[in-house]
């Protein structure tokens, strides 16, 4: 059993009772006549709020359409977005990350330029900004790591001495490749300029210590160096430094001291050396600047001068020699029938050349040096457009103790003399039904010299 209420009274009755026993109200008629409970008004606002949305919802998709290039726009900028919030910084350069900040504000000035349609399609935007601030975060520890670096070198340069040039440049190369506004972050950028005054200082009296030191000028290796280190410290100077060496014109004095000793050097090696080559003119011209007391490594220009002066006569064979003269010739001779025609070929001034040079021997001997040819003929003809001719060499050195002639093989002699150069070249053939014998011979007369050696 449970309790109603009695809708006339509003009494609580039993609900097994037909009347109310308060007022008589008959219960049957009222379950009969029940009537409907209102719909609250909340439900019903709740409802229109929905179908409202719904209205809403289905004008902002027809309004957030893009059109075909709204699109790729956005692709394009998403793709952009996507690659540059995937770079590695912690790697990279000052240069490279300084680079990504302008890409990072290059996409969000593209950013800006979209519709509030196309930003709404646009992801990870968020994450361009928080990318851009890490990589300054990196820039600004790179940068903190630089300037801790110089000013570290600065303070490892410590006491200044002549050692410390290295240590002094690297600090200052350091500090040249810093920017401007971080040099400014370098608290000891002032001990540079301190320290390289005072090694430039230093270096000032080494220099000029290094000039007192050479002494007196002489070929040899220590000679030299000496010269050279003082050059090489000297120019090593800013010029603001080098107007402090008091001795400068010390230095310039035995550099110029040193020089006109190895030109020396060189004339007396350059004499020997065309001594061996038996160019005795060449030799002479060379000695002939050189004072007899002047020697280097064991050569004296007195000895070489004496030697030539002995040899003198061959110095006016040595050198080239032209044709003056002379003919070759090729004829047809018997026994029985005496000589036949001969051909012949005149040679003009000028037409060849002889080299003549002249080495001498520890034993007063000369090796005379014989470089050229002699033309000859080689065939004969009673035509003479078929007559052959050659240039046989006569390139080789003969010891002679004395000028005249000399065999060069058993065809060709050569005969030197003051005057020139005369070669003569013979040779007889016989014919094949030995009635005839041909002969070649040829005479070269070469007195006009055109170069000395």
């Amino acid at each position: 059993m449970a309790l109603i209420t009695c809708p006339e009274c509003n009494k609580e009755i039993s609900d097994t009772v037909k009347d109310c026993p308060h007022c008589g109200y008959r219960l049957r008629k009222m379950k009969q006549k029940k009537e409907r409970k209102p719909i609250p008004k909340w439900i019903i606002a709740v409802g229109i709020s929905v179908i409202s949305l719904f209205v809403i919802a289905g004008i902002l998709i027809y309004a957030v359409q893009l059109s075909g290039e709204e699109q790729k726009q956005v692709d394009l900028i998403n793709t952009k977005i996507a690659k540059r919030i995937s770079y590695d910084i912690s790697t990279d350069s000052l240069s490279k990350l300084s680079g990504y900040i302008k890409e990072y504000d290059s996409v969000s000035a593209e950013y800006d330029e979209l519709t509030w349609k196309q930003k709404f399609r646009v992801a990870d935007y968020k994450k361009i900004d928080e990318k851009k601030e890490e990589t300054q975060n990196r820039i600004q520890e790179i940068e903190k790591s630089q300037v801790d670096a110089v000013i570290k070198s600065i303070d490892d340069i410590g006491e200044v001495s002549l050692y410390k040039e290295k240590s002094i440049l690297v600090a200052e190369d350091k500090y040249n490749a810093l920017t401007k506004e971080l040099k400014k972050r370098v608290t000891n950028a002032d001990q540079i300029e301190k320290a390289k005054d005072r090694y430039y200082t230093l270096s000032v009296d080494d220099t000029i210590s290094k000039i007192n030191s050479i002494g007196k000028v002489t070929l040899s290796d220590n000679g030299y160096s000496k010269i050279n280190d003082a050059r090489n410290a000297y120019d090593d100077l800013p010029v603001a430094y080098r107007e402090k060496v008091s001795n400068y014109s010390n230095l310039l004095t035995k550099e110029k001291e040193y020089d006109k000793l190895n030109a020396k050097r060189i004339r007396l090696e350059d004499a020997r050396s065309e001594l061996k080559k038996g160019n005795l003119n060449k030799a002479d011209k060379l000695l002939k600047k050189l004072p007899d007391s002047f020697s280097y490594n064991g050569t004296k220009a007195s000895v070489l001068k004496k030697r030539l002066k002995k040899n003198r006569k061959w110095m006016a064979v040595c050198g080239r020699w032209e044709t003056t003269g002379g003919q070759m010739r090729v004829g047809q001779t018997s026994k029985d029938y005496g000589d036949s025609t001969w051909w012949y070929l005149d040679f003009k001034k000028g037409d060849y050349s002889i080299d003549i040079r002249c080495r001498i021997n520890d034993d007063g001997t000369v090796k005379v040096l014989i470089d050229g040819g002699v033309p000859v003929y080689t065939s004969y003809s009673t035509v003479s457009e078929g007559v052959d001719a050659d240039i046989k060499s006569i390139v080789t050195s003969k010891k002679m103790s004395d000028m005249g002639t000399v065999r060069i093989n058993n065809y060709t002699t050569l005969t030197l003399s003051k005057s020139g150069i005369t070669v003569s070249y013979k040779k007889v053939t016989t014919n094949e039904d030995i009635y005839f014998n041909y002969t070649y011979s040829t005479k070269m007369i070469l007195h006009k010299k055109t170069a000395k050696y």
